[in-house]
């Protein structure tokens, strides 16, 4: 499944980007869309110096599902709310619901994005009278069915949200909005050419309805889910603890395009257009050069090289991954770092880790489940075992939870990363009846005795 994901459907999603921006751009500006589609596809390309920034998620991290949301299906939310508030139709309101559970399919953060951005594009959309507002109703309609699953994965997730809520805020108004700017934009140019795209890019618009989506959308999600002063509320019952997500609901690259493909617009004469597409290279030129501090392809963003499609994996702790559940066998109990536990699961007839990502924690259980899991950990902690995995010795008792900790999880096989404190671990190892098989660089590989592969 992982080669799928990491070849065909992450080559396939990135197709795809520039045809949904062209559906958009094609009812914001329809004389220039072509244009504006170009402009955009360089923007994510000769930009990288930011590890969230959007062109990232276009082409660099393709095969993660909130790529293929953010680069794929907002821009055709966006395009399919305008196509229905301007020309109402089921079909219309199918498409437009049919691309926000698609969404859902890829993401958590559609369950607040697709909808908001729906909402949003809807409003720039609509003529502010009787049969608008009668319009934008059957639009927000076409939300119910994402709503209500958002609705329940807050329930599931009610104890999260109640821990969130209790907590004091951390921050001033502002701070969450100014971090996540920094997070996405970064703290140079980028974050000025962002800052100043959501400010004129409404005023230079030619074209009506460029020119109420350029206002509205920003406006509507700095209302809702940017507001400085609900962004504590926010993160508890909506974003969690990624609030910089937020900044996804705001459409800066199509604002950046919009304001970047204006020279074209200024005349019909046969001069007019001469000087205008002149100005339009110039600038684009400028901001390729000056804006970005390196692009999207280069070696320091995210480590990035131009080479034969391969697997988008650490190469030591994936193969070591490897080696455990060829070792332990399907459906084993295995102990291991993070950085190793994050990939056993990606191989068929995996054996079953302890944690997968630790940050996650019990995220999806209910309150009941919750109540008895934690009559678990409070004898076997399983991210504790984890770090002792690690090295990491965390209390006087550490021999003992790590020994009962291996038969209470009938653990079959243990990784251990390679430290100065290793050496508890491993006298616990052999004295519970493991050996070791493997030892690298890195890590060492224990398996328990009597144990082994079952391929």
């Amino acid at each position: 499944a992982i080669y799928c994901f990491h070849w065909l459907s992450a080559a396939f999603a990135a197709l795809l980007v520039p045809f949904a921006y062209a559906r958009l751009f094609r009812l914001l500006t329809p004389r220039r869309w072509l244009w504006a589609v170009v402009t955009l596809v360089v923007l994510f390309v000769v930009i990288g110096e930011t590890h969230r920034w959007y062109g990232n998620f276009a082409f660099v991290r393709m095969w993660q599902g909130k790529s293929v949301y953010l680069s794929v299906f907002l821009p055709l939310i966006y395009a399919y709310a305008m196509r229905f508030a301007l020309r109402p139709s089921w079909y219309g309101g199918l498409l437009l619901g049919a691309a926000q559970i698609a969404a859902v399919g890829c993401t958590s953060s559609a369950l607040w994005g697709a909808p908001v951005a729906a909402f949003a594009a809807l409003v720039a959309s609509v003529r502010p009278t009787r049969r608008g507002l009668s319009v934008l109703t059957a639009g927000v309609l076409s939300s119910g069915i994402v709503l209500a699953v958002g609705w329940r994965v807050k329930e599931l997730m009610s104890y999260q949200t109640d821990r969130l809520a209790a907590r004091p805020p951390q921050v001033r108004a502002g701070e969450d909005l100014g971090h996540a700017l920094s997070t996405v934009l970064g703290d140079s140019r980028l974050l000025i050419l962002g800052v100043l795209a959501l400010m004129v890019a409404w005023a230079c618009s030619r074209n009506d309805l460029s020119r109420r989506f350029a206002l509205w959308v920003p406006l509507i999600v700095l209302l809702t889910l940017l507001n400085p002063y609900t962004s504590h509320w926010m993160t508890a019952h909506v974003t969690g603890l990624s609030y910089w997500r937020t900044l996804w609901a705001l459409p800066i690259p199509i604002l950046m395009v919009l304001l970047l493909i204006t020279p074209l617009g200024l005349g019909a004469s046969a001069w007019a257009r001469v000087s205008g597409r002149t100005a339009y290279f110039l600038l684009l030129t400028m901001v390729a050069i000056w804006v970005p501090r390196y692009g999207a392809l280069d070696k320091r963003n995210q480590q990035n090289r131009i080479d034969w499609p391969s697997l988008k994996v650490p190469p030591i702790p994936y193969r070591w991954a490897a080696a455990l559940n060829a070792s332990a066998g399907p459906g084993a109990r295995v102990l291991a770092p993070d950085e190793i536990n994050v990939w056993i699961p990606t191989f068929h007839d995996h054996a079953n880790p302890l944690i997968v990502r630790g940050y996650l924690g019990l995220a999806g259980e209910t309150r009941r489940a919750r109540w008895e899991y934690d009559q678990v950990l409070r004898r076997h902690d399983r991210k504790r075992m984890v770090r002792l995995a690690e090295g990491i010795e965390e209390g006087g008792d550490a021999s003992a939870f790590f020994r009962q900790g291996l038969e209470y999880f009938d653990v079959r096989a243990v990784c251990l990363l390679l430290s100065e404190r290793v050496g508890l671990p491993r006298e616990i190892l052999r004295k519970a009846g493991f050996h070791r098989i493997d030892q690298g660089k890195h890590y060492e590989m224990w398996l328990r005795a009597g144990h082994g592969s079952k391929q």
